[in-house]
Order: structure tokens, then C-alpha cells, then sequence
């Protein structure tokens, strides 16, 4: 049997020299000959619907109408069976990863490969595995084509965490040498998608932290998007509208990559936002007499870090006009703040932003 680059399955072994142990790569199975591949958007919202009412698919895509519609339209750009691609698969923490068997196994079918990927492994004395390198020969050029990937990488990278590393390191190493090969030689295969072992990488060394926004405030009977409208009513009544957006907006974005808050919704809150921006007017500030020397209003008590975030608003506002980058670079500094200097902080910048929109009208 063979298989589409015309290899001959059985041969895919490569004999092992000088003590190296090489092993045997997936395959990717042969493309039925009946095609249902949609031709137009109709057909392919059509197929979404009856593969999300199938119990054939996996689970986590069962009922689910849109996933199945992107996992149709990935599928076609691969030149694979959606059911294939389905099954394998996933969402680590929001992020969409496809198996690493399944990676190598593309590679194989549509990479540019004569006879496909093969492994070496290096081992200790224990026979331990220490290393593992994808190679495999460029069909044009006849050029050897390689990745290693070792443990002293996997420690160094901080990759070690993820028990998996401990409890199946040979195939943890030929995953990822493999997907290293892919995008180093051929990355139009992978299409830029990552394995799930390297998400499952990453978010062992930097879990996902729930950020304290829309997700725990939103508990009452009222929806998310209510809730964020409320909120911006309360903010711009207090004179805290202006940094409302940037405060919330990863949250939401985080509750749409969750499900719990649908694209048009956010659609909805950020429209509702911009639109009342042009015609917001902040509520009059009281006079406030600087405190302890300090030519900072409400400023005794206020830790350092805080006042430097201040001037460092201050300095990103006199430079471009806008203070959007000043909170996505200063955000961990920020979230390090007590609740009470964060809501000082937003306070600031509000009047500062406030008083530049004065000086330009006048």
C-alpha cells in the first residue's frame, strides 16, 4: 500500500545505525474516494449542522454548530477529511491545538518530504531517551532536513513541568521535534497551529489566571451584556469612563474565548463605549488642596510604585496623546497595586486625559 506522496507504507522504517534506535512515523490515511467537501458557504453551514447533530463526532463538538463550521473550513485549506481534523483536535484554555501524531502525519501526506519524517533518539547509559531528531530528506533538493530537540532543552525551556515530560518522554520528544520540523521546512502545513502538547506546554509554566472582571461581578440575574452597560453607566457617573474600556476589555475577551460571552455581544459593549465617548462629559470634580507637600491631589499614602505609574501615564499622554499603550505595558505593575491605589491610579489618569480634551477645546 501506499500513500499519497506514492511511498510504499511498508518501507517507512529506517534500519537503526550505530546503536540509534529510529521510529516508525504516523502515516496519514488515504482520502476516500466519495468527496463531500461543501462548494459554497450554504453547503458548508449545511454540513456544520448535521456534523453537530452526529454523536460519530467527538464530544466536544457535538450541538455545536460554528465550531464544526471553522473545523470545515480548516479542513478544506488542509486538503483533509473535517472528521479527520475533529478528531483531532482541541482547545487548551481557549486556544485551538491539533495533535502532534496528527501534525507529523500532515507533514508526511503534504509536506515536501521524500519518504517522510523519521526519528533518531540519543539515550544515556539507562537507555534513558535524552534526545530525539525529526529528520527526513527534501524531495527537490535532496537536502537533509533536521530538528533535535533534547531534555536540556525541555528543562531549560521549563518544559519539564508538564508531567508528561516524566511519564512518556520518547513521544513527548518526537512530537515536538516533529512540529519544530514542520515549521522550520514546511510551516504551510501546520498553517500556523500549534500541537497540543506545546499548549499543553505553556500552560503548565504559565497558568491562566482569572482576572477579577466580568466573569465573578456577572453572578446576579442580569446577563454580561447588561451588566456591562450597567457598569459603564456607573463609571461615567463617577468620572471613571475613560479608563473603563481598557480596565474590562481583556476580561471580555476572555469570556468570549470561554463561551460566556458571544462576539456580537462584545460587539455590542465596545460600540456602546466608543459612541458614548464622543459625547461623555465628566461630572465636576470637587477642589482638592494637595496633601503632604505633594503637588498630587489625594496623594499622602500613596506608595511609590504608584506615583510612578502616574507620571509614567502622564509622559505616554504628552508623547502620543493617549494613554492605550500605558495600560497594556504597565498592566501586571497595575494588578500589583492594592484595589484602593488602583482605583487612585484610573482616578488620575481620568482627570489628566480630561484636562488634555479642555486644553484642546478651548
Amino acid at each position: 500500500m501506499k500513500n499519497p506522496n506514492g511511498t510504499d507504507v511498508g518501507s517507512l522504517v529506517e534500519q537503526p545505525q550505530s546503536g540509534q534506535e529510529v521510529a516508525k512515523r504516523p502515516v496519514m490515511p488515504s482520502t476516500p474516494t466519495l468527496s463531500l467537501a461543501p462548494t459554497n458557504m450554504q453547503e458548508a453551514l449545511q454540513a456544520a449542522e448535521m456534523y453537530a447533530n452526529s454523536s460519530l463526532v467527538p464530544e466536544r463538538f457535538q450541538g455545536k454548530r460554528d465550531d464544526c463550521f471553522v473545523a470545515i473550513q480548516l479542513a478544506a485549506r488542509q486538503g483533509v477529511d473535517p472528521t479527520m481534523l475533529m478528531q483531532n483536535s482541541y482547545v487548551v484554555h481557549g486556544t485551538p491545538g491539533i495533535a502532534g501524531k496528527y501534525a507529523i502525519a500532515l507533514m508526511n501526506a503534504k509536506g515536501p518530504f521524500r519518504g517522510g519524517v523519521r526519528f533518531t533518539y540519543e539515550r544515556d547509559d539507562k537507555g534513558a531517551p535524552t534526545a530525539c531528531t525529526a529528520h527526513a530528506i527534501h524531495r527537490e533538493t535532496g537536502e537533509r532536513c533536521e530538528s533535535r530537540v533534547g531534555m536540556e532543552m525541555v528543562v531549560a525551556e521549563g518544559w519539564i513541568k508538564n508531567t508528561k515530560w516524566k511519564s512518556m518522554p520518547e513521544q513527548m520528544l518526537a512530537y515536538r521535534s516533529g512540529a519544530f520540523l514542520a515549521r522550520l521546512y514546511c510551516p504551510e502545513v501546520l498553517m500556523g497551529m500549534q500541537t497540543v502538547e506545546e499548549l499543553q506546554d505553556v500552560i503548565e509554566i504559565n497558568p491562566i489566571r482569572e482576572e477579577p472582571s466580568a466573569p465573578q461581578i456577572a453572578q446576579d440575574d442580569r446577563t454580561i451584556l447588561q451588566w456591562a452597560f450597567d457598569s459603564m453607566d456607573e463609571a461615567a457617573a463617577t468620572g471613571h469612563f475613560l479608563g473603563w474600556w481598557d480596565k474590562n476589555k481583556e476580561g471580555f475577551r476572555r469570556l468570549v474565548n470561554q463561551r460566556k460571552l458571544s462576539q456580537a455581544d462584545l460587539n455590542k459593549i465596545s460600540t456602546r463605549f466608543f459612541a458614548k465617548q464622543k459625547t461623555y462629559k465628566a461630572p465636576p470634580l470637587e477642589p482638592e488642596a494637595p496633601a503632604g507637600g505633594s503637588d498630587l491631589p489625594e496623594s499622602k499614602g500613596v506608595s511609590e510604585a504608584a506615583l510612578q505609574l502616574r507620571l509614567d501615564a502622564h509622559k505616554q499622554l504628552e508623547e502620543s496623546g493617549n494613554t492605550g499603550s500605558f495600560w497594556d505595558d504597565s498592566e501586571a505593575a497595575i494588578k500589583a497595586l492594592p484595589p484602593g491605589e488602583q482605583d487612585w491610579l484610573i482616578n488620575q489618569v481620568d482627570e489628566m486625559l480630561l484636562k488634555m480634551e479642555s486644553q484642546q477645546g478651548s
